[in-house]
This record gives C-alpha cells, structure tokens and sequence, in this order.
C-alpha cells in the first residue's frame, strides 16, 4: 500500500511541472510505452467497476503500474482516482498481461498433418495440442477442426494450410489468436467475450481478417483472399485501408 500511495503521489506531483512531465515522457519512452495512434483492432475496450481506479485496473489487466500513466493519457482521464462506474476504457493489447495458450485438435476427417514449429509433419488425430508456431495441413477429401483455450474454433478445408503464429489468454479471460492461412479455406466460429477482450486475426498473403465474436469464413488462393460473414461482423484490413464486413456479406482482397 505504501508502494502504491507514493507512486500515486509522485505521478500527481511530478506530472504537474513541465519538467516532470519531460521526466515522466523520457521514462515512457525508455520503457518503450507509447498512447499515440491505435487502430480499433490493436486495443479492446473495458467497461469500468464501482470503486476501481486507473492504478487498480493497470495492475489487474496490465503488464504494470508503468502503464497507468499511458493509459490515463489514451482515455483523456482528468481525475484517475475517482472512475464513474460504467466509464469505458480503451486497453491496447499490446499493454494487456496475457500467458501463452494452446489449441487442441477435436476432429479429424481424411489426411490431416501436423508440422510442429521444430520438427516434421506427422498425421493429426483427436486430442493433439497444438502450440504457437505449429501448423495444420489437410490433403484432398479431408478436414480438422482445432478448437482454442476460449471455445473459439475453426475448422480447415480440403487442401489447405494454417499455421498457428501466436495463441494467448488475456489477463480478462478472452483468448488472443492469430492465425496464418497460408492457401484453402477455412470456416471459424468465434466465442464472444464482451468487455474482456477477445480477439481472432487470421492473415493471408492478401489481407487481414479480425473479429471479435461471430462466424465467418476465409478463403486464401495466390491471387486473393475471401472474406464471407455469416453472423455479426468482421475487420478486413489490406495494404493500410480497411472495411467492416457485416452478416450476409463479403470481401475480396486482390494480392
């Protein structure tokens, strides 16, 4: 507690005098902690407590009390002491505490492989854990269904290829998973976590697909990719412009 007041004395002190605030930017920028421009797909948003504090949530949900400055500054908070209940926050993943994650293999049809990041490919069957780096592949006639830490799945088509680049769960509970679909088609079934941060990206050579809760497909060919939305609505990001994909709807990235 003593930690927490003298920090909280020193923040209020120090960020009131031009060179304090000098003091505190130089020890943001040495931590390399920056509040500059986000897009919608890099930050979640929290719905604040009764009683909670910016000091409190930072070291619920943060990686440290270093970040409650930045975080003050993001959401233009006056009075971090005294948060109305119900006050929305916007929290950077890349600030997010998180631990790694795996996925699992809960269905298999036909040929379907399985390359680890350090190793080679051998046939997948139900029950596998599948780790950051891995990657699935299915031959003609045959499909997988993976399934994540949070309930999330996707289920990879005949001929195609996805590798697992990064799978997390937040410090909120949400699952954090990106994925690379390399070439085929995939279907995908997210499990929405409103409030807490889940987040599902999956990369092709065209574009970048990212949800937050809903069902679509993605396909993946040298020439383009496919968005399709079945429910709720997906972020399709490709060289700097971006478009919302609602359900009933798709896109078409050229590569």
């Amino acid at each position: 507690m003593a930690l927490r007041d003298n920090y909280v004395s020193w923040w209020s002190r120090t960020a009131c005098r031009p060179a304090g605030l000098r003091a505190v930017v130089a020890l943001l920028l040495l931590l390399g902690i920056s509040a500059g421009a986000l897009r919608a797909e890099d930050e979640w948003e929290y719905e604040v407590k009764s009683g909670e504090t910016l000091w409190v949530i930072a070291t619920r949900y943060l990686k440290g009390v270093q970040y409650v400055l930045p975080l003050q500054k993001l959401n233009r908070i006056q009075r971090p002491n005294t948060l109305p209940p119900g006050t929305r926050l916007r929290m950077p993943y890349d600030w997010t505490r998180a631990s790694v994650a795996k996925a699992r293999i809960v269905a298999v049809r036909g040929d379907v492989r399985v390359e680890p990041g350090i190793g080679n490919p051998k046939p997948a069957s139900v029950g596998i854990e599948l780790d950051a780096g891995d990657r699935v592949m299915t031959a003609g006639d045959s499909n997988a269904l993976l399934e994540f830490s949070d309930g999330s799945r996707l289920r990879l088509n005949a001929e195609g290829s996805v590798r697992l680049k990064s799978m997390r769960v937040l410090s909120s509970g949400a699952g954090d998973a990106e994925l690379e679909l390399e070439h085929g088609r995939t279907e995908a079934t997210v499990t929405p976590a409103p409030g807490r941060g889940t987040r599902f990206q999956i990369e092709t050579p065209s574009g970048v697909t990212s949800v937050r809760g809903t069902d679509f497909r993605v396909a993946s060919d040298p020439n383009a990719s496919r968005t399709e939305v079945t429910a709720g609505r997906v972020a399709v990001d490709a060289a700097g412009q971006g478009v919302q994909v609602d359900a009933g709807f798709g896109t078409r990235v050229q590569a």
